[in-house]
């Protein structure tokens, strides 16, 4: 289930953390709307989240190419293949009455999340931080 997972991975990157906790919080208002086969409701979830994680993702490489980031080329790939897989959901929204396939979809973008992309981040703030310490020093 979406609401179970929790965004404790703050970044001290105010921006991204907010947007994180956002894009958590539309994943669980998608999901429950897939529950309640509401199926307005679910496609109009499904484009905000495909535009706030477009935003996000888009925000996040301007910030790698900015800092000169080393692992900005394969953290922009993990962005592609997820945004891929919401706009893949948003077209199977469009296309069918939403059932247990697209929750699940929504179970997995969110591990994707979870597991992959806030570690990402996660390693792109440790070198932010790595990044200021040495041009103070």
């Amino acid at each position: 289930m979406v609401r179970a997972m929790v965004v404790d991975r703050l970044l001290d990157l105010p921006a991204l953390d907010r947007d994180h906790k956002q894009i958590v919080a539309l994943l669980s208002l998608l999901e429950d709307a897939l529950v309640l086969d509401d199926r307005v409701l679910a496609r109009n979830i499904a484009a905000t989240l495909h535009a706030k994680a477009a935003e996000h993702f888009r925000t996040e490489e301007e910030l790698f190419e900015a800092t000169g980031y080393p692992g900005r080329a394969k953290h922009a790939r993990a962005h592609a293949r997820t945004l891929a897989q919401l706009t893949g959901m948003k077209h199977r929204l469009d296309a069918a009455t939403p059932g247990a396939e697209l929750v699940a979809e929504v179970e997995a973008i969110a591990e994707i999340f979870a597991r992959h992309l806030l570690p990402q981040d996660e390693e792109f703030a440790h070198f932010l931080k790595g990044a200021d310490g040495r041009r103070a020093g």
